[in-house]
């Protein structure tokens, strides 16, 4: 038995002194073991992320990019009796009847930024058109422009008369520079 012991003393010094050292105990088995780790982590994310959307997709709801998050259609409904309490039947609108984004404008028609503003708003509604409805607000400035309440009564007028786009674009068109 003697024999036996010293052989396995023998054995035991030898792996002690010896040089090989497993890889996962090296400095790159464990980058590999890491890496593999989220690897693992970032598939398991990313499958959550695909059954999150494919049931909020499912449920109807829709992924705004603003908040981040899934929006349902009761916060949807909320948000559209919200703007019906801000908007009355006389107003004036562009776009469609029942849409996914309302814009309401409070405008001025002597307020040379709701003049600039206009070729945007006409692309933005001729591009949108079917998603989004514009709703024209009066907001006469007469404190800053004369005469705006002048106008914005007869753009009611001409509203009374069905012309009420086109006597805003008479008024928000571009005019010429004249000097004196």
């Amino acid at each position: 038995m003697g024999l036996k012991k010293e052989f396995e003393e023998r054995v035991k010094d030898a792996e002690a002194k010896s040089h090989f050292i497993s890889w996962k105990r090296r400095w790159w088995g464990k980058m590999i073991i890491g890496f593999i780790v989220i690897l693992i982590f970032a598939f398991l994310l990313f499958l959550y992320l695909l059954f999150d959307s494919y049931i909020n997709i499912k449920k109807g709801n829709i992924y705004s990019k603003k908040s981040r998050g899934w929006i349902t259609m009761e916060q949807v409904e909320e948000n559209r009796k919200i703007v019906g309490e801000f908007m009355t039947g006389d107003d004036r609108w562009l776009g469609t009847e029942n849409p996914s984004i309302y814009i309401i404008g409070f405008e001025s028609f002597g307020c040379p930024y709701c003049k600039d503003d206009q070729e945007g708003l006409r692309k933005m509604i001729s591009t949108f058109g079917t998603a989004v409805k514009f709703v024209a607000k009066d907001f006469p400035t007469e404190e800053l422009h004369n005469n705006v309440f002048n106008a914005h009564l007869a753009a009611a007028c001409a509203d009374d008369q069905g012309n009420y786009w086109d006597y805003r674009d008479l008024l928000f068109r571009p005019r010429p520079f004249h000097k004196i």
